[in-house]
C-alpha cells in the first residue's frame, strides 16, 4: 500500500516535471502501484455539487480563520460517502465509509484540488493579487479548474493579466514578487492529502479483519438471550461473536446486497471482546449484556469514532467523550460494534445523508429502511448486529421498526438521558432501543434509564424506574387490559388500505388474549395536534449550543448551510428551521401551550373509558421506494404529548413488507406496553427475517 511520502512524492514528481502544471491536469494524475497505474475516477454528480458549493463558501467568506475551517471542512468531503449518488452506490454494489489512502486518492483527490485551489485563490487576493470569481459555474455544476495556469495566463498572452476569460472560469494575474499560485496550490492539497490519508485510516476496519472463524453458533437471528446461552455454554466467545458480525458487515453492508446500514466501523471491538472473554473466564461477569456487540446510531457520541450525525458538516467531529446512555452499555460489558446511518440531522424518516447517503430495507432493497434511525433498524433486521440504539423526535425509533418487522420503544420523554446526543427538539428527542424481541428491548432499557444530572429533564424519573422492566413480562393473559383503537388514525385512503388490514389482526390476536378491545374515535385529535411540532422552533438552538459544548468543527446550523454540506434534498427544511430568530417568541409559547392541551386531552380520553393503552399503525404505509416521499406517520402523539409508545410487528403486506402496530401508554408505562408485547411475541411469533439475509 502507498505510505503517505509516497503520496507527496507523486505530487511532488508532477509539479517539479512541469512547473506550470494548472491545477486542471490534477485529472490526469497516475500513482504507480504494485497492480499498476490507475486512472483517478471522474467526479460523481455529487461530488461536483458538494465541490462547487465548498468553493462556493470559501470564496463568499473571506476572514483566515473562516478560509482555515473552510478548507478544513472541504477536506473532508474527500472522505465521505457523497462523492456518489445513491444510484451509482447501488449500481456499484458498494457501501461508501471513510476510504483507506488509495481510495482517498482515487475517489476523493479531485473534491479536494478544487477546494484547496479555493483556499489559493483567496489567500492571493488577501496578499494584493487581483482575481476574481466569475459570476457562475460550468454547466455541470463546478467551477472551472482545467482552464487555469499558475501564472494567471497562457501562452503567449501578455503578462499585464489581460486576457480573454469565459463564464465560469476564474482569472488571475499574480503580481511578479508573490508566491506562485502553483506553489500555494500544491501546499494546500498536500496538507489536504496528509490530513485525509491520516483521518480515513483511523477508523474502519480492514476486510481482512472481518474474517469470519468458523464456529458451529451462527449469530444470524439471535437475540441477546441466545448470545448470552451461547457465551455461558462455551460454543462461542465474544470475539467469536464480533468476528461473525464484522464479516457479515464486510458482506452484506459493505459489499454483496449493499445495505448501507453503518457509517463507521469499531475497529477496537475486538480488543474489546478480548477483554470482556478474559473477565467472564475469571467470574467477572457485568450483566446480561456483557460482551455483547450493539449498533449505535450516529448521532451518539461515542469515544472511539466520529460522531456524524449523518452530515458532511460533522464528518470529523470526535469529541473524546462517550454520550450517557454509552456509557451505561459500556459499563455493563456492552461493546459498540460501529455507528449506523441516518436521515441527516435526523431531520427526515428515510435514512439519506450526506455522510452515509442511502440505507436500504433488507425486505427489499429498492425501498427505504424507515428513518431517522434507519441504519440501526436494517443492521438488527439483517443480523449485522443483534440490537441497538435510535433517538426519536417523531417517529425516528418507530418507524424503522415498523418497516423491519422489529421491535422500536420511544421511552417517556424523561425517563432517559440525551446527554451527549445530537438533538434536533429537546422537548422530543428521547433515546431508545431497537430489537428483534420485546425481552431484548427490555434489556437495553435496563441499562440506560434514570436520572442523570446532565438532562435535567430526567429528574421526573426518580422513583419511576422498577428494578428490571423484565418482571413485567411472563404473564400471557391481557384480561386486565383495555385497548382503544385510534380510528383518526387507521387510515381511510385507499392507499392505506393493506396496513390497515395487517394492523386490525394483530389487534385480533390482542383480543384473543383477553384484552378488551373497542374503537375510539378521539373527536378533535387532528385540530389538537395540529401545530404541535417544536423542531423548528428549537433545532436550530439546541443544535448551536450542543456544537459549542463540544467544540465542534462548525458552530451552527447556519454555517452547515452557508458551506453547503449537506445532501441538497434537505435545503427547504433546513434553510425554514435556520430563519427560526429568537429563542423565545410568541408563536414558540403558543406551541408549547398546544403542546401541554394536547398531552391533557390525550389522558383524559384514555382516562374516560379506562383504556390501557391506544393503538393504530406506527405508519399507515409501508416503506416507500427509494427516491418516492414516504407517506402515512402516525408520529406526533407521542412526540407532543411525550408518552411512551412501543412499535410490534403486526405482519407484512401481501408484497412482502413489515408493518407495524403502535401502543402508547400513560407516563412512565414502559412496564405495560413491554408486558402486551412480549405476551403477543409468545402468541404470534411475529419476527421473519429478511429473505435475501436468510440462507447466506
Amino acid at each position: 500500500m502507498r505510505t503517505v511520502p509516497q503520496i507527496v512524492e507523486s505530487l511532488d514528481a508532477v509539479v517539479q516535471a512541469d512547473p506550470h502544471t494548472s491545477p486542471g491536469d490534477l485529472r490526469q494524475l497516475q500513482f504507480p502501484t504494485r497492480a499498476g497505474v490507475p486512472q483517478l475516477s471522474a467526479l460523481s454528480t455529487g461530488a461536483k455539487d458538494v465541490s462547487s458549493r465548498a468553493i462556493a463558501g470559501v470564496h463568499a467568506t473571506g476572514s483566515s480563520q473562516d478560509v482555515e475551517r473552510g478548507f478544513v471542512q472541504s477536506a473532508t468531503i474527500a472522505l465521505a460517502p457523497v462523492a456518489a449518488s445513491a444510484s451509482e452506490r447501488r449500481d456499484r454494489r458498494i457501501v461508501r465509509h471513510k476510504p483507506q489512502p488509495l481510495e482517498i486518492l482515487e475517489q476523493g483527490l479531485l473534491v479536494l484540488a478544487p477546494a484547496a485551489l479555493a483556499v489559493v485563490i483567496l489567500d492571493a487576493q488577501q496578499h494584493g493579487a487581483s482575481g476574481r470569481l466569475s459570476h457562475a459555474p460550468d454547466v455541470d455544476g463546478v467551477y472551472d479548474v482545467a482552464e487555469m495556469e499558475p501564472s494567471g495566463r497562457r501562452g503567449g498572452e501578455p503578462s499585464d493579466g489581460r486576457r480573454q476569460t469565459k463564464p465560469g472560469v476564474w482569472t488571475h494575474a499574480a503580481p511578479d514578487d508573490s508566491v506562485p499560485a502553483m506553489a500555494r496550490f500544491h501546499m494546500a492539497l498536500t496538507v489536504a492529502v496528509l490530513a485525509a490519508t491520516l483521518i480515513g485510516s483511523t477508523d474502519l476496519p480492514l476486510a481482512s479483519q472481518a474474517a469470519a472463524p468458523a464456529p458451529s453458533f451462527s449469530v444470524v437471528e439471535q437475540d441477546i438471550a441466545s448470545l448470552q446461552r451461547a457465551l455461558r455454554d462455551e460454543r462461542i466467545t465474544s470475539r467469536q461473536i464480533v468476528e461473525q458480525y464484522l464479516a457479515r458487515i464486510d458482506e452484506d453492508d459493505q459489499r454483496g446486497l449493499a445495505i448501507n446500514a453503518y457509517l463507521s466501523v469499531n475497529r477496537k471491538a475486538l480488543d474489546d471482546a478480548d477483554r470482556l472473554d478474559r473477565e467472564r473466564r475469571e467470574g467477572r461477569l457485568r450483566g446480561p449484556l456483557h460482551g455483547i456487540p450493539l449498533a449505535i446510531k450516529d448521532n451518539f457520541l461515542t469515544i472511539e469514532l466520529p460522531t456524524t450525525a449523518g452530515t458532511l458538516a460533522l464528518a470529523d467531529f470526535s469529541p473524546g467523550v462517550d454520550a450517557y446512555q454509552i456509557r451505561q452499555l459500556r459499563e455493563r460489558g456492552a461493546i459498540v460494534l460501529g455507528k449506523t446511518n441516518l436521515h441527516e440531522l435526523a431531520s427526515g424518516i428515510t435514512s439519506v445523508s450526506s455522510a452515509g447517503g442511502q440505507t436500504r430495507n433488507p425486505y427489499d432493497l429498492e425501498r427505504n429502511p424507515g428513518g431517522s434511525s434507519g441504519g440501526t433498524a436494517a443492521a438488527v433486521a439483517a443480523s449485522l448486529a443483534p440490537a441497538g440504539l435510535g433517538t426519536d423526535t417523531c417517529g425516528s425509533i418507530r418507524i424503522p421498526a415498523s418497516h423491519n418487522n422489529l421491535w422500536g420503544l420511544r421511552p417517556t420523554h424523561g425517563l432517559s438521558s440525551r446527554d451527549g446526543v445530537v438533538p434536533l427538539s429537546l422537548s422530543q428527542d428521547v433515546a431508545g432501543p431497537i430489537a428483534r424481541s420485546s425481552a431484548d428491548l427490555a434489556e437495553l432499557l435496563n441499562a440506560t434509564v434514570g436520572f442523570d444530572e446532565a438532562d435535567p429533564v430526567t429528574e421526573a424519573s426518580r422513583g419511576r424506574v422498577p428494578r428490571s422492566y423484565l418482571e413485567f413480562m411472563g404473564d400471557s393473559s391481557l384480561v386486565d387490559v383495555r385497548i382503544g383503537v385510534v380510528t383518526p388514525l387507521m387510515g381511510e385512503a385507499s392507499a392505506d388500505e393493506e396496513v390497515r388490514r395487517v394492523v386490525d389482526r394483530a389487534i385480533d390476536e390482542l383480543e384473543g388474549l383477553g384484552a378488551s378491545v373497542g374503537d375510539h374515535d378521539m373527536l378533535g385529535l387532528e385540530s389538537v395536534l395540529r401545530d404541535t411540532s417544536a423542531i423548528a422552533h428549537e433545532f436550530s438552538f439546541n443544535l448551536q449550543d450542543f456544537l459549542a459544548r463540544h467544540k465542534a468543527p462548525v458552530r451552527s446550523l447556519d454555517e452547515i448551510l452557508r458551506w453547503g454540506l449537506y445532501r441538497t434534498e434537505l435545503d427547504g427544511v433546513l434553510r425554514r428551521w435556520n430563519e427560526t430568530q429568537e429563542r423565545e417568541s410568541e408563536a414558540y409559547r403558543t406551541t408549547r401551550a398546544r403542546r401541554a392541551a394536547a398531552k391533557t386531552f390525550v389522558l383524559e380520553s384514555m382516562q374516560g373509558r379506562s383504556l390501557t393503552v391506544l393503538a393504530y399503525p406506527t405508519i399507515r404505509r409501508k416503506a416507500a421506494r427509494i427516491g418516492e416521499q414516504q407517506e402515512g406517520s402516525n408520529c406526533q402523539m407521542s412526540a407532543t404529548t411525550g408518552l411512551p409508545a412501543i412499535s410490534m410487528p403486526a405482519g407484512f403486506t401481501d408484497d412482502g413488507m413489515p408493518v407495524g402496530l403502535e401502543l402508547l401508554g400513560t407516563p412512565f408505562s414502559e412496564g405495560t406496553l413491554l408486558r402486551i408485547a412480549y405476551a403477543y411475541e409468545r402468541q404470534v411469533h411475529p419476527r421473519r427475517a429478511p429473505r435475501l439475509i436468510v440462507g447466506r
